[in-house]
């Protein structure tokens, strides 16, 4: 064994109080504090010459992220395999819950997740997609099933939902429990337009959307479709996203109603005024039926009550009420977080599961 290997700290150490100690070696340090986790930041002490400890109080169960703040430098924790990518990376931990959470590992037939490398002939480059299939799929004798695109935020890329929001664990548990049908969940790359920092969010997000839309429709559900016995019909196709994608499952989806039944929209950066009246014209929204009378819609929206996208949430609500478009809108509480999204992810699969049982 390597001297790297002996001298590798336990950290974080979760207690069976939900206490969590923290171990960091930084012998030329003058302050390290840990920050994220629910509670107050932990300053860390000095056991000796390099070893930094500290421990919280009981946290509640749950997910958490946390990163180091060293002499006022932001770092991960070295010790902590567990990271949550972001656009500034985070290290995460997780406090069980009794009984466990849906997002929890449990002893419950798994699916499986599968990463793919296609060609996008839209951006001209090679996408990854992450592709979860329900316990007991088979190519060769599962039937046809439903299929949920499920879109990340800004600052994710198309790990997130499985590396943070745990969304294969989610659908293993509820479909142990029989509360959803079982379905594919389908997470492309969101980001078919590099990042720019410097560029206002909604002037990106506009030309980000409008090539995903085009990569969604001509690339990758042909190349799911190709791979795997899903659904062909928008009956049994959904769409939904969180924050930066649960705004362009809004547009997307509702721009395309023979492509997807029902949509969802969690924390979303919602379409905003000027977008309304193209968005919400009766002949996109419903091709078959031209006239003035909008259908009704399986439209699902959600906003933590703390969420900096809350006001935006709400005018877009007043829009949806206004021209008399069908939809659910669930204000809970919670910020901008995933604490949020795993809730909402959950009763997303429940909504739509139920949408498929016979009346």
């Amino acid at each position: 064994m390597s001297d790297e290997i002996r001298a590798q700290l336990i950290s974080p150490e979760v207690h069976a109080d939900r206490r969590v100690t923290f171990r960091i070696r930084a012998p030329h340090a003058q302050s390290i504090t840990i920050e994220g986790l629910p509670t107050q930041p932990l300053q860390l002490t000095r056991q000796d010459a390099e070893i930094w400890t500290g421990t919280t109080l009981s946290l509640p169960s749950g997910l958490h992220a946390y990163y180091l703040e060293i002499d006022g430098n932001r770092l991960i924790d070295p010790s902590n395999r567990d990271v949550k990518k972001w656009l500034s990376l985070s290290s995460q931990l997780e406090v069980p819950g009794h009984p466990p959470h849906l997002h929890e590992l449990t002893s419950v037939p798994h699916g499986s997740v599968h990463l793919h490398t296609y060609h996008s002939l839209t951006t001209s480059s090679e996408r990854e997609v992450y592709v979860y299939t329900p316990p007991g799929y088979s190519p060769t004798t599962t039937q046809d099933l439903p299929v949920l695109y499920l879109l990340h935020g800004y600052g994710d890329d198309a790990s997130a939902w499985t590396q943070v929001g745990r969304v294969h664990r989610i659908a293993d548990n509820l479909l142990s429990q029989g509360k959803i049908t079982p379905a594919l969940i389908v997470m492309p790359d969101g980001h078919p337009l590099n990042i720019d920092l410097q560029r206002d969010f909604d002037d990106y997000a506009d030309e980000n959307r409008q090539l995903l839309e085009r990569e969604l429709l001509h690339d990758l559900i042909p190349y799911v479709e190709a791979q795997y016995l899903s659904s062909r019909g928008a009956t049994r196709r959904w769409i939904t996203g969180l924050s930066m994608g649960g705004g362009q499952s809004l547009h997307i989806g509702l721009s395309h109603p023979s492509v997807f039944s029902a949509v969802g929209a969690f924390s979303a950066a919602a379409p905003y005024a000027a977008q309304w009246d193209a968005l919400f014209n009766p002949l996109k929204l419903n091709p078959l039926k031209p006239g003035p009378e909008l259908p009704s819609r399986p439209l699902w929206i959600g906003c933590g009550e703390d969420d900096f996208l809350l006001k935006r949430n709400l005018r877009f609500i007043d829009q949806l009420r206004e021209r008399q478009i069908a939809h659910e809108w669930h204000l809970t509480s919670g910020g901008h977080d995933w604490y949020v999204w795993r809730d909402y992810i959950a009763r997303f699969l429940t909504w739509t599961s139920e949408s498929l049982q016979p009346s």
